[in-house]
Protein backbone atom coordinates (compact mmCIF):
# COMPACT_ATOMS: atom_id res chain seq x y z
CA UNK A 1 0.00 0.00 0.00
CA UNK A 2 1.18 3.20 -0.51
CA UNK A 3 2.59 6.01 1.49
CA UNK A 4 -0.54 8.28 2.76
CA UNK A 5 1.43 11.25 3.49
CA UNK A 6 1.03 12.14 -0.16
CA UNK A 7 -2.76 12.73 -0.58
CA UNK A 8 -2.34 15.17 2.10
CA UNK A 9 0.11 16.83 -0.12
CA UNK A 10 -2.64 16.92 -2.85
CA UNK A 11 -5.24 18.21 -0.97
CA UNK A 12 -3.19 21.18 0.24
CA UNK A 13 -1.95 21.87 -3.35
CA UNK A 14 -5.69 21.38 -4.29
CA UNK A 15 -6.85 23.99 -1.59
CA UNK A 16 -4.55 26.33 -2.62
CA UNK A 17 -5.37 26.35 -6.21
CA UNK A 18 -8.79 27.01 -5.13
CA UNK A 19 -8.21 29.72 -2.81
CA UNK A 20 -5.55 31.50 -5.66
CA UNK A 21 -8.64 30.90 -8.16
CA UNK A 22 -11.26 32.57 -5.84
CA UNK A 23 -8.82 35.31 -5.18
CA UNK A 24 -8.60 35.78 -9.12
CA UNK A 25 -12.42 35.30 -9.30
CA UNK A 26 -13.02 38.52 -6.83
CA UNK A 27 -10.19 40.06 -8.64
CA UNK A 28 -12.00 39.09 -12.21
CA UNK A 29 -15.59 39.97 -10.82
CA UNK A 30 -14.84 43.73 -9.60
CA UNK A 31 -13.12 44.63 -12.79
CA UNK A 32 -16.36 43.13 -14.91
CA UNK A 33 -18.46 45.28 -12.41
CA UNK A 34 -16.61 48.38 -13.33
CA UNK A 35 -16.32 47.83 -16.87
CA UNK A 36 -20.59 46.79 -16.81
CA UNK A 37 -20.90 50.45 -14.99
CA UNK A 38 -18.94 52.48 -17.36
CA UNK A 39 -20.76 50.64 -20.42
CA UNK A 40 -23.94 50.79 -18.29
CA UNK A 41 -23.24 54.84 -18.15
CA UNK A 42 -22.01 55.29 -21.74
CA UNK A 43 -25.31 53.66 -22.63
CA UNK A 44 -27.24 55.95 -20.28
CA UNK A 45 -25.31 59.03 -21.67
CA UNK A 46 -26.11 57.98 -25.04
CA UNK A 47 -29.10 57.84 -24.57
CA UNK A 48 -30.08 60.63 -23.24
CA UNK A 49 -28.37 62.56 -25.25
CA UNK A 50 -30.05 61.25 -28.04
CA UNK A 51 -33.51 61.88 -25.81
CA UNK A 52 -32.44 65.50 -25.04
CA UNK A 53 -32.28 66.08 -29.61
CA UNK A 54 -35.77 64.66 -29.72
CA UNK A 55 -37.42 66.76 -26.68
CA UNK A 56 -35.80 69.62 -28.45
CA UNK A 57 -36.72 68.57 -32.27
CA UNK A 58 -40.17 68.12 -30.82
CA UNK A 59 -40.27 71.24 -29.25
CA UNK A 60 -40.11 73.22 -32.32
CA UNK A 61 -42.06 71.02 -34.02
CA UNK A 62 -45.09 71.50 -31.78
CA UNK A 63 -44.47 75.65 -31.80
CA UNK A 64 -44.37 75.28 -35.56
CA UNK A 65 -48.17 72.83 -35.15
CA UNK A 66 -49.31 75.59 -32.97
CA UNK A 67 -48.72 78.47 -35.13
CA UNK A 68 -50.19 76.41 -38.29
CA UNK A 69 -53.56 74.96 -36.05
CA UNK A 70 -53.83 79.17 -35.02
CA UNK A 71 -53.77 80.14 -38.57
CA UNK A 72 -55.81 77.11 -39.25
CA UNK A 73 -58.46 78.18 -37.07
CA UNK A 74 -58.53 81.73 -37.73
CA UNK A 75 -59.20 80.85 -41.42
CA UNK A 76 -62.44 78.50 -40.54
CA UNK A 77 -63.64 81.39 -38.25
CA UNK A 78 -63.74 83.94 -40.67
CA UNK A 79 -65.28 81.69 -44.02
CA UNK A 80 -68.23 80.45 -40.67
CA UNK A 81 -68.31 84.73 -40.04
CA UNK A 82 -67.20 83.72 -36.11
CA UNK A 83 -63.74 85.65 -36.70
CA UNK A 84 -64.72 87.95 -33.50
CA UNK A 85 -66.98 85.14 -31.53
CA UNK A 86 -66.27 84.33 -27.56
CA UNK A 87 -64.66 80.83 -29.12
CA UNK A 88 -62.48 82.57 -30.98
CA UNK A 89 -61.35 84.58 -28.19
CA UNK A 90 -61.43 81.23 -26.00
CA UNK A 91 -58.95 80.04 -28.92
CA UNK A 92 -56.61 82.83 -29.07
CA UNK A 93 -56.25 82.91 -25.05
CA UNK A 94 -55.59 78.97 -24.63
CA UNK A 95 -52.83 79.53 -27.83
CA UNK A 96 -51.50 82.24 -25.87
CA UNK A 97 -51.12 80.25 -22.96
CA UNK A 98 -49.51 77.36 -24.72
CA UNK A 99 -46.89 79.11 -26.22
CA UNK A 100 -45.91 81.09 -22.91
CA UNK A 101 -45.66 77.46 -21.80
CA UNK A 102 -43.59 76.26 -24.28
CA UNK A 103 -41.29 79.42 -23.98
CA UNK A 104 -41.20 78.41 -20.11
CA UNK A 105 -40.33 75.18 -20.19
CA UNK A 106 -37.58 75.21 -22.93
CA UNK A 107 -35.54 77.00 -20.03
CA UNK A 108 -35.69 73.87 -18.21
CA UNK A 109 -34.60 71.32 -20.73
CA UNK A 110 -30.87 69.83 -20.40
CA UNK A 111 -28.34 72.02 -22.71
CA UNK A 112 -28.62 70.13 -26.47
CA UNK A 113 -25.59 69.79 -27.06
CA UNK A 114 -24.38 68.52 -23.31
CA UNK A 115 -22.56 65.10 -22.95
CA UNK A 116 -23.53 64.21 -19.13
CA UNK A 117 -19.89 62.93 -18.18
CA UNK A 118 -19.85 64.17 -15.02
CA UNK A 119 -23.02 62.36 -13.95
CA UNK A 120 -23.56 59.33 -12.22
CA UNK A 121 -25.78 56.21 -14.10
CA UNK A 122 -28.37 56.95 -11.05
CA UNK A 123 -28.38 60.37 -12.33
CA UNK A 124 -28.12 59.63 -15.90
CA UNK A 125 -31.79 57.50 -15.40
CA UNK A 126 -33.25 60.48 -13.30
CA UNK A 127 -32.46 62.70 -15.88
CA UNK A 128 -33.61 60.60 -18.58
CA UNK A 129 -37.14 59.95 -16.62
CA UNK A 130 -37.31 63.84 -16.88
CA UNK A 131 -36.82 64.40 -20.63
CA UNK A 132 -39.27 61.20 -21.39
CA UNK A 133 -41.92 63.02 -19.26
CA UNK A 134 -41.36 66.33 -20.91
CA UNK A 135 -41.26 64.97 -23.93
CA UNK A 136 -44.98 63.33 -22.77
CA UNK A 137 -46.57 66.51 -21.93
CA UNK A 138 -45.08 67.82 -25.36
CA UNK A 139 -46.77 64.59 -27.27
CA UNK A 140 -49.79 65.63 -25.38
CA UNK A 141 -50.50 69.23 -26.05
CA UNK A 142 -49.27 67.91 -29.76
CA UNK A 143 -52.17 65.62 -30.13
CA UNK A 144 -54.11 68.22 -28.80
CA UNK A 145 -53.34 70.66 -31.81
CA UNK A 146 -54.00 67.67 -34.38
CA UNK A 147 -57.34 66.87 -33.44
CA UNK A 148 -58.12 70.46 -33.66
CA UNK A 149 -56.72 70.96 -37.16
CA UNK A 150 -58.54 67.54 -38.07
CA UNK A 151 -61.83 69.48 -36.82
CA UNK A 152 -61.01 72.60 -38.71
CA UNK A 153 -60.49 69.92 -41.72
CA UNK A 154 -63.74 68.63 -41.22
CA UNK A 155 -65.62 72.23 -41.35
CA UNK A 156 -63.77 72.75 -44.40
CA UNK A 157 -65.40 70.27 -46.02
CA UNK A 158 -68.65 70.76 -44.78
CA UNK A 159 -68.30 74.62 -46.35
CA UNK A 160 -67.07 73.06 -49.08
CA UNK A 161 -70.23 70.60 -48.95
CA UNK A 162 -72.93 73.58 -48.86
CA UNK A 163 -71.50 75.62 -51.34
CA UNK A 164 -70.80 72.91 -53.64
CA UNK A 165 -67.33 73.05 -53.94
Amino acid sequence: MADPHWTSYVGMAAGAIGAISGVIGGILGIVSYRRINKLKSLDLRLELRKAVKDLYRKHREISELVDYADRSRAAVMAATGRRSSGSMQIWQENIEKDLQYLEGVKDDYPAEEADFTELLPEELESQLIEVHDKEQKLDELASNYKSEIALDDETRRDIRRRHGG
